[in-house]
């Protein structure tokens, strides 16, 4: 993946190995910060720094069914 500040869901999910759903469930649940940039109705935006805290130390969380 290409170094860069911020990346896209399906960026995200890719880096992972994870679905773009269970990326979107990482961010509602608070497990991985992210941001809509602007005016907030973009879509999603994650962070260098965050995924790479994410992917220090929680990528190998298993995600329960629960909804969140």
């Amino acid at each position: 993946m290409e170094q860069r500040d911020m990346y896209t869901v399906d960026e995200v999910g890719e880096a992972l190995r994870f679905s773009r759903f269970t990326i979107y469930r990482l961010i509602k649940s608070g497990k991985l910060k992210a941001t809509k940039p602007g005016d907030g109705k973009r879509r999603w935006r994650v962070r260098r720094e965050d995924l790479e805290a994410y992917m220090e130390g929680g990528s190998d969380e298993i995600l329960s069914n629960e909804s969140v």
